[in-house]
């Protein structure tokens, strides 16, 4: 069997695709768990549907009231957005640029709690902000981390690293059907 060469630049459009793959899989999973929680897409403007309004632009109010609730709902926003921040700091590959990997699940998670609100689609709330932030700032993080032990094998660690992805993305597909 004869085996195809494929030059860097040929890896390197592969692996952009496949990533991107992978990314809208999560990103997918994320608007599911965010904004379409209660009601699906086809339902967003139905006068029927119950509709939760509410806004909370205090950082962790909820601390005195219902704190092992808040915890759990601190501790799924970060795990939520850890992805984020990690498949991020992969498609950059530049430990310079970590800020990217912050700013850009900040400006997706603002929009997602200004939906939530426009659209009374659930609670907006500061602490989820906050939360998502931390989550992809530590999956950032842990990737910069893995990318320095790794580094002598930094483009196996990579292809490794994306077919796992692939067939997390693969199986998230085929629960969403």
């Amino acid at each position: 069997m004869k085996r195809i060469k494929l030059s860097q630049k040929q890896q390197k459009i592969i692996f952009a695709l496949l990533l991107l793959l992978v990314f809208l899989s999560y990103f997918d999973t994320v608007l599911d768990v965010t904004l379409f929680k209660y009601v699906p897409l086809s339902q967003i403007s139905s006068a029927d549907r119950y509709r939760v309004d509410s806004l909370n632009l205090i950082p962790f109010a909820d601390w005195n009231v219902d704190r092992s609730g808040m915890i759990r709902d601190v501790l799924l926003n970060v795990i939520l957005f850890f992805p984020f921040g990690f498949l991020i700091q992969m498609g950059l590959q530049k430990n310079r640029l970590f800020w990217l990997s912050v700013l850009i699940p900040l400006t997706c998670s603002l929009l997602i709690e200004v939906l939530q609100y426009v659209y009374q689609l659930g609670v907006s709330d500061i602490t989820d902000l906050i939360s998502n932030i931390i989550g992809a700032a530590c999956g950032a993080a842990v990737y910069l981390l893995f990318n320095t032990i790794f580094k002598q094998h930094k483009t196996k660690f990579n292809k490794v690293l994306l077919v796992l992805l692939l067939l997390i993305a693969l199986f998230n597909f085929c629960l969403s059907l």
